[in-house]
């Protein structure tokens, strides 16, 4: 049941970013359209890892090493996303999505170990995030 809410979570995030995405403007430039889209995409799933991560510290969630390893793998599958972004857009959110699967056990380990109290004011930050949108 913790595990499908979880696993609910992270899909509501990403959820909620790609309609952020989709619902913020990109600046008119010389930047073509797809490569701003993917760069957008890749910052995005960066941001969520980032802030999990931020949730591990501030809670002094402790990962075990197979999970250190895939933080480190999806950090470097994230790099070569971002230096994707600008030739080849398509790969770049494909390896963007590589990342956000390969983190997924670090975010559903770190989102179990938070205090239910802590939860619940997570949850209604979300709320309130998104109905700002």
């Amino acid at each position: 049941m913790v595990r499908k809410t979880i696993g609910l979570a992270v899909v509501s995030l990403l959820i909620v970013s790609l309609v952020a995405l989709m619902s913020s403007t990109i600046a008119v430039s010389a930047v073509n359209p797809e490569n701003a889209v993917a760069k957008k995409v890749v910052e995005i799933i960066d941001r969520k890892m980032n802030a999990i991560l931020r949730l591990a510290d501030k809670y002094g969630v402790e990962v075990n090493e197979t999970l250190e390893e895939n933080i480190g793998l999806a950090k470097e599958i994230i790099s070569e996303a971002y230096s994707l972004a600008n030739e080849k857009p398509g790969e770049a959110i494909r390896k963007a999505f590589e990342a956000a699967k390969v983190f997924r056990p670090v975010a559903i380990h770190v989102l179990t170990s938070i205090p239910e109290s802590e939860k619940l004011r997570l949850r209604m930050e979300q709320l309130e995030k998104a109905r700002r949108i």
